[in-house]
């Protein structure tokens, strides 16, 4: 096995993903009985690969997924909502097909797949190709509708993922927020998965009365990987290799990386790398150091946003140093209250009953080492 299993950075979804039963357990739980479900967790905590390893384990169902990040309008997350259906029935870039030619497309689409074209209505498409008649907000919440259309047409329930669900709220205001959920709430045949990195703002879209959203689906928050699972997955790979490694110095390999998902891979392609016959105190401080000089570029990227900030850096570098931010004396406890939920909606603190830590661990090894 070669460093190239570990595919540092990409959703896995095969023997390399480890842990996470109970969440699998849950999704099936809802998914199974039509209810949609909200995860939320920071990035690199493992959410996309957590719902892509339950997804592969779905046979009988559609599977939609989009990714909100990769798109910059309404049409853009419209076109590949659609695009994205038509997949399940080995179609390929749909939107372009019909575009090309509808009467041919739906000729095509007939002879290649059992489909009820009366339920789909697949020539009422057209008019979303003529933006004088529909705007790109009709045409949103359209695409929303042809996903329960196009389950009714096959005759199968659906599954709809969607990643970094908060992104809508930028494209969209709280009307067509609105009629989304209304339309979604309506569905017998299509389940939702919404996932989202920022958890405070998905946890308003969702948890707030005032929200569109508020208590549509059930949220799941994901934490660190439990340390017990990562260790039947540690002692597994070494024993693959006929590598030497205690308890210990794989808890201390746990430790570092806080139990996030990201860091535990990156760790164990270096150990990988490496190939030691035995695992010292001396080898896992060099696999340390081997992430943080890896991450040290987006950590002074980071560094420098919270600069331009006034305060922020102050601030997250006196919760890495497990002090409480209200004894920073530069500024008043008002400013520190902003500044503290800022950071908790961009995910780079999370709230616990006896304080703030930070969201990446290995972010905050890394300041106290470069910053004190």
């Amino acid at each position: 096995m070669s460093g190239g299993y570990f595919e540092i950075g990409k959703p896995v979804s095969d023997e390399r993903f480890f842990g996470r039963k109970k969440e699998l357990a849950q999704l099936e739980f809802f998914l199974h009985n039509n209810q949609s479900i909200v995860i939320i967790a920071p990035r690199k905590y493992g959410k996309t690969s957590l719902v892509k390893k339950y997804l592969s384990c779905v046979t009988d169902k559609l599977i939609i997924e989009i990714d909100l990040m990769r798109y910059l309008s309404k049409k853009e997350i419209a076109d590949a909502v659609i695009d994205k259906c038509y997949e399940n029935i080995g179609t390929k870039k749909a939107i372009h097909q019909m575009k090309s030619g509808m009467l041919s497309f739906s000729k095509k689409l007939a002879s290649m797949v059992k489909i009820n074209m009366g339920v789909l209505e697949l020539e009422g498409l057209e008019r979303f190709f003529h933006t004088d008649v529909m705007s790109e907000d009709e045409y949103l919440l359209y695409a929303f509708e042809f996903v329960e259309k196009f389950a009714l047409s096959t005759g199968k329930k659906a599954i709809f993922f969607i990643d970094e669900f908060a992104e809508l709220s930028k494209f969209s205001d709280t009307a067509i927020m609105g009629q989304l959920r209304s339309i979604i709430q309506h569905q017998q045949h299509t389940a939702y998965i919404f996932a989202g990195s920022q958890p405070t703002l998905m946890n308003t879209l969702f948890l707030d009365k005032n929200e569109p959203f508020f208590k549509f689906a059930t949220v799941l928050t994901l934490g660190a990987i439990d340390e017990k699972s990562f260790s039947q997955y540690a002692r597994m790979l070494f024993e693959k290799e006929k590598m030497i490694c205690d308890d210990s110095t794989i808890s201390d390999i746990y430790t570092f990386c806080g139990g996030v998902a990201y860091y535990l891979s990156l760790s164990m392609m270096f150990l990988w790398m490496m190939k030691p016959s035995t695992c010292t105190p001396q080898i896992i401080d060099e696999v340390q150091s081997k992430v943080l000089e890896v991450s040290a570029f987006g950590f002074e990227n980071e560094i420098i946003a919270l600069k331009r900030r006034k305060y922020f850096l102050e601030i997250v570098l006196t919760i890495a140093n497990g002090t409480n931010p209200y004894t920073l004396k530069t500024t008043q406890r008002q400013n520190i209250n902003t500044i503290l939920k800022s950071l908790e909606l961009d995910g780079v603190i999370l709230k616990k009953t006896d304080g703030f830590v930070l969201s990446d661990t290995v972010f905050g090894k890394y300041l106290r080492t470069v910053m004190g």
